[in-house]
């Protein structure tokens, strides 16, 4: 034992590495045993997903779960009041077409009358807009659609490693 002291005093290299391996060693354990790392890692959010969660533009991974999963629940949330509109729609839509059909039985030469309007209706109302238009605004729609699905790939895809 008295051998290997003697080689570490003359050798200061030799003790600067081994000193230094120590030090890594105690700092690692220290690291890991303190420190929650992932408090370390930052992630950026997307600004659709910072407006939706009203979350900073960088958060930390041990945050990103919870973000991601009340972006999640908005979405939901989202979804069942369009089923809940489209619930009302049909509901107004078989009111109204009760009414029209009402409408036709009671009154004599109803159902020419309502054609009639219908077709007046029909000339001077203006449309949505031109087929021009509609694609434009649909394209736009699937280009804004898949940029949103690519960085909810980059969020929830695993860190390679």
């Amino acid at each position: 034992m008295k051998g290997i002291f003697d080689w570490l005093l003359k050798n200061k290299a030799g003790m600067g590495i081994v000193a230094g391996v120590v030090a890594c060693f105690i700092l690692a354990a220290g690291i890991n045993g303190c420190l929650r790392l992932s408090d370390l890692v930052r992630v950026r959010v997307p600004a659709e997903v910072q407006r939706a969660t009203n979350s900073p533009p960088k958060i930390t991974l041990t945050e990103a779960e919870g973000v991601m999963e009340n972006y999640i629940r908005a979405g939901e949330q989202f979804k069942d009041n369009i089923s809940q509109s489209y619930e009302w729609l049909g509901f107004l839509t078989s009111l109204s077409s009760t009414g029209i059909e009402l409408g036709k039985a009671a009154i004599p030469g109803g159902a020419v009358g309502l054609s009639l309007l219908s077709l007046a209706g029909g000339i001077f109302i203006k449309g949505p807009g031109t087929a021009k238009e509609k694609n434009a605004s649909y394209n736009k729609g699937l280009e804004e659609g898949s940029r949103l699905a690519s960085q909810v790939r980059t969020i929830v895809a695993p860190a390679p490693g």
